[in-house]
Order: structure tokens, then sequence, then C-alpha cells
């Protein structure tokens, strides 16, 4: 039997398993025809909505009792649907009489739903003055609809956009002058810096980036609004006592007025905890004069043209295939609520299995709110600048199933985005996410539960019974740092169970919210079992291979294998770290490796308490331990040189 038939039998039978048989439509990207009554796959449909729509009216005639209720088995053939538009599902999608709707791709990973424009039009070499770099390219288009100047993927691979760096050893280009030279105002910045003059024409794609600015983890964005062109001379006594320049001895001086989009600056300056960023670490999107990476681009939005460095002396990008993300959100489902009873009527018994999510953005932190998180990319949005946890608000994933129950996603995969990645939030209850892939995406790969809700005490209102098993998260949180990979804030009975988490800027897995402010929340019966964490923390500090937060009654955690921290040298935060709060976790055999001067278990303060961590095998001595009432035993030492063998997945 071929490989392909195998693959699709499986998936059937999967299918099948659950929902006896059922009722099939089917649906072509490459033959379809939405004329067609998409019953064979010689008559498939052409789009997902008319899918959708004729799934809606098979379901409204079960519902009635005009028909057998039964699942309905949509068969997604190879192929690629790309939206223009995001798709979105509510109530009247689920299946009915606990039967299923299901969404199948015939071959895992070949039916992908994408928010990408493929770049068709045709490149041209621009000549250049420095012989050193490969050449650089341009393509002018005529329609930019849609186009933007955050992301995009060239033959698959994530380009980096143009980068005034940090520092003093780049030439070139000319690095950011150091603070002196970059004066922070009310609005902005002030300068003489001549560097600003290459972004004039496209100010407001100018993108400011605090690495590590304010507190270790995290990295704001912000983007300039307006530059004000100043030309004085330096015996001109407005241009010294207004701006604070040094003096130059009567010679002409352009003093530029960087004003910095709102209210993003606002908040980046005045964070609450004291952690206000003032002075970026390095500057992107900075025009074409900065391109001096290969595969590097920048989107001229006046001059309606994208640039790209080659990788190389030969390469030609007309044979390459790009794709820039369009939209923010591929897939939204929400469930509703009645006004007047309060009924809930969400999302349910709808399965994923197979399905390709891709080539999404993210716009806002190129607008006036900017990216500005506290934690685990959690914002200030909207001219916040509270302390209260519970007014901020998550980063937005690229799929979004809100108010939801008993939604699954089997064996998807989720790449090249450019948010977060699946969220499952607002009333989330008994979804599954199994043998995934996620991998190149901003921030996080799985968002679960709510920042704003932890005194909920309506068991039919929490964020309750999700879990994410056996997946594979490599490559995430590659531009939002400080995302965590599978990230849940108030949840219950959450299960996070034998997945592989690396590559990644942060940290592998966080659970819990609200530090010792939210006791009494309704966080319990939490699970983090047989997880393989490495090569974690590749860029910021302070964050753990896994990592909780607040009270979480009879929670455990057990049998995780975490290891190969990047980040090690004058660094404490290692492997498990457990922050304020944080209590009644039990953690049993699990195993640390780690080097440098890294504790493998991290209790910084008398706030957390109340746990028990037994039987942990690890290659090292560090540990901190401020706690309260914590029991640590049975730990063993050694110096196995393969510490995974002691972890029984």
């Amino acid at each position: 039997m071929s490989g392909f038939v195998l693959l699709f039998v499986c998936l059937t039978l999967l299918v099948e398993c659950y929902g006896g048989g059922g009722f099939s439509l089917y649906v072509s990207s490459v033959s379809g025809n939405d004329h067609n009554n998409g019953r064979s796959p010689s008559s498939a449909f052409r789009t997902l909505q008319r899918t959708q729509t004729a799934s809606r009216y098979y379901l409204t005639k079960m519902s009635s009792g005009h028909m057998k209720p039964t699942d309905i088995n949509i068969y997604m053939s190879p192929g690629t649907w790309r939206l223009t538009e995001t798709w979105k599902m509510n109530a009247s999608d689920s299946g009915v009489h606990g039967h299923y709707v299901n969404w199948i791709s015939t071959k895992e990973g070949s039916a992908s739903i994408s928010g990408g424009r493929k770049i068709t039009e045709k490149w041209q070499k621009v000549s250049v003055d420095n012989g050193s770099l490969p050449p650089l390219w341009m393509v002018q288009f005529t329609d930019t609809t849609g186009l933007q100047s955050r992301h995009l993927f060239g033959n698959g691979k994530r380009l980096q956009r143009g980068v005034v760096p940090h520092g003093t050893n780049h030439h070139p280009p000319t690095p950011i002058p150091p603070p002196a030279k970059l004066i922070e105002t009310a609005q902005g910045y002030t300068t003489t810096w001549k560097g600003v003059s290459n972004w004039l024409k496209n100010p407001t794609t100018v993108e400011f980036v605090y690495t590590q600015q304010g507190a270790n983890w995290v990295e704001p964005r912000c983007t300039v609004q307006s530059i004000e062109v100043q030309n004085n001379h330096d015996d001109d006594e407005h241009s010294n006592t207004s701006h604070h320049l040094p003096q130059r001895g009567g010679a002409a001086v352009t003093t530029y007025n960087i004003k910095m989009k709102q209210p993003c600056f606002y908040m980046l300056t005045h964070k609450p905890y004291n952690q206000g960023a003032h002075y970026p670490y390095y500057i992107e999107n900075s025009g074409v004069s900065y391109l001096t990476c290969p595969g590097c681009w920048y989107f001229d939005v006046q001059g309606k043209a994208i640039y790209y460095r080659a990788t190389n002396e030969t390469e030609d990008p007309n044979m390459v295939n790009f794709v820039m993300p369009t939209l923010d959100i591929l897939l939204m489902a929400q469930g509703q609520q009645e006004q007047n009873t309060h009924k809930l009527n969400p999302v349910s018994r709808i399965r994923f299995v197979g399905v390709t999510f891709e080539y999404a953005t993210w716009g806002r932190p190129s607008q006036g709110n900017g990216y500005v998180p506290i934690q685990s990319g959690v914002c200030l949005i909207n001219n916040n600048t509270r302390s209260d946890d519970s007014s901020w608000q998550k980063s937005l994933s690229n799929v979004q199933f809100h108010l939801c129950r008993d939604v699954h996603f089997v064996g998807c995969h989720f790449q090249h985005l450019g948010g977060f990645g699946l969220d499952l939030a607002n009333i989330a209850q008994h979804n599954t996410v199994h043998r995934c892939k996620f991998e190149d995406i901003s921030g996080a790969a799985v968002q679960i539960g709510d920042m704003n809700d932890p005194y909920q005490n309506k068991t039919e209102r929490m964020d309750l019974n999700n879990s994410i098993t056996s997946c594979t998260s490599v490559s995430t949180a590659v531009e939002y740092s400080g995302a965590v990979s599978l990230s849940v804030g108030y949840s219950r009975n959450t299960t996070i169970q034998h997945n592989r988490v690396s590559h990644t800027s942060y940290g592998g897995i966080s659970i819990g919210w609200g530090w010792a402010r939210r006791v009494g929340n309704y966080m319990a019966y939490n699970q983090v079992s047989n997880n393989d964490v490495f090569h974690y923390k590749t860029r910021l500090r302070d964050g753990g291979g896994i990592y909780t937060l607040s009270t979480q009654q009879h929670s455990i955690m057990n049998e995780n294998w975490v290891h190969d921290q990047v980040i090690h040298e004058r660094e404490k935060q290692g492997a498990y770290y457990y922050d304020e709060g944080s209590a009644y976790w039990t953690a049993k055999n699990n195993v640390a490796g780690v080097s440098g001067s890294v504790d493998w278990l991290f209790i910084w303060t008398n706030t957390i308490h109340s746990i028990v961590v037994e039987g942990t095998y690890t290659n090292t001595t560090n540990i901190e331990n401020h706690g309260t009432n914590i029991t640590v035993k049975n730990t063993h030492q050694c110096k196995c040189r393969n510490l995974s063998k002691l972890v029984a997945h």
C-alpha cells in the first residue's frame, strides 16, 4: 500500500472511530468548482466558504430532524486556499447531536490555509556601490493592497528586515549613536545623527526595538510617527537651548525631531513597576542603505517597491518563491452568549486533521499601540500604564477559538506566522491540540486561557480541561522575544504532556498568571509532564524552561527533561522556575541538565510556598530556595552524559 493511501486510510479511520462513518463533502482549491454539489472528489467545491455554507445547510437539516444526525467529514485535497479575508466560524458550524464536523486534509500538511500573497512581479537588479555585498534587487508594484512592512518569506524562510545595529563595531552601516546623541523627549527623541536622513521617505515604518530595556524578560517595539527636520547653526541660541546638543563652532547643523507613535511611546516610558524603557537597542526597517545583510529586505511604501539583498552573487530573486502575509487572522471562531439569558452557545465539536495554517502577519506593533509587553507577550494597550494585571491584553494569535468547547487540532501544522500561533480562550473547555507542529512563529506557539478573570467561580465560565499533547514547537518567539512557546494563563485542569519544545528566544512552557496578587484564583489540577524542553532562552534572561505563577491547587509537574539553556553565564534563573505566588505544586522525577551559573531549581522569594520537589536528577548542585514550606528531597546529582535516559517518556 502506498504511503499516500496508507495515510489517507489512517486519517479516515481516525475520524470514523469517533463519528461512525459520516456524511462526506469534498473541497479542492485546484480542481474544485463552487457550482458543484461537493458530494464526491470529482464534484468538489473550490472554496472553504462555499463548503462551509453546505456544511451549515446539512447541519440545519440534522438539527431539524430532516436528516439523520451524523458526522460531517470534509475532505480537503492537497492545495492552498489563499484567503483575502479572515475565515470566520460561529456556533452554527458546530457538530450536532453529539457528532462532529471534521475538516480533514487527505494528505497531512498538504491542505494549506494561507494568508499570504505571492510576489509574482518581476525583480530588477539595482546597481550597488559596495562590491563586498551581494547584489541589491527591487520589485515595483502598481497595486500595494495588503502589502505590509513587517513580514516577508522567501522559499519558506523568514527574511530579516534591515537593521541599524547597536554598538560601534558594525561598518557599514553606522550604528545607533550613544544616548548622549539620541536625546529623549516627551514625544520621542531629538538628534543630529545623520543616519536619520535615511528614514525621511518612510518614517512611519521605522521601528525602535528595546531589547531587555526596563526588564530582562521583554523586548518592546515602537514605531516612528513623524520626523521634523530643523536646519540650524550651532551659534543659533534656539538650536542649542531647545535641544541641548553640543556646540560645533557655528557650523550648519541638521536636527531631527523624532516623534514616536502614541500611546506606544508613553506606555513604553511609563511602564509600571519602574520598568520603563528609554533607549533603543537597535532599529529595524530603516531604509535601503541599511540592507547590508544577505537575505534582508525593505518595503519602500512611498515608492511602492520592495528591495531585497540577495543571499549570494548568483541568486536570482525571480527564481525565489516570495510570499508576503496580508492577514492578521486566518481563522476566527467565536461562540455566542445570549444577551438576555446569558446562555452560552459555544463553537463546538469541530476537528481539524492534518491541516496547515500558514502565512499571517500582525499589524498592531506597527500602529499606535505598538508592542509594549509586561511579560509573556501580555501587553499594555490604549494608554494603560496601570499595575493591574487584569487590565493587560494578550497578543493576537493568527488562529483563534474563543468561547469554544470540544474543538480538536490533530496533526496540524502552524508555520510562518507573524503573530502568535493558536489561541484557545474566553471560556475554552475540553479542547485538544495533539501531535501538531509549530514552527517559525513570531510569538508563542499556543496560548490557552485568559489573563483577566482570576476569581471565576462558575465552572461553566472557566477555561477548563484543555490539553496540548505530543506536539513539536521549534523556532517560536522569533520576533516577539519574551513570548513563551506554550503559554497558559488562568486555566483549570490543563494538561501539557509529551511535547518537544526547542529553539525559542525565552521560556519553553509557562503556566499560571497573577503572581502573589491573585491568591484564591480558580487555577487547579494542572499537569505539566513528560515534556522535553531545550535550547531555550536564546535571547532574553530571567525565564525558565518550565515556569509557573500564582497558586495552582493540586497541580503536578512530573518526568520533564529540561536542558541546554543557551544563556547560562551570569544567569541564575534556569530549568524549573517557580515565580511569585507559585504554590501547591508537586514535582517528581524531573531531570535538569544545565551549565554555567544556572540553577536547576529557582525559588527566589517567600511568597512561593507549599511545593514538593522530589526525585530530581540533575548535573549541578546549583539551587536557589527562599520559599516558604518548600520540600526538596531525594535529589540526585550525577555526571551522566545522557540525562534524558532517566526520563520515562
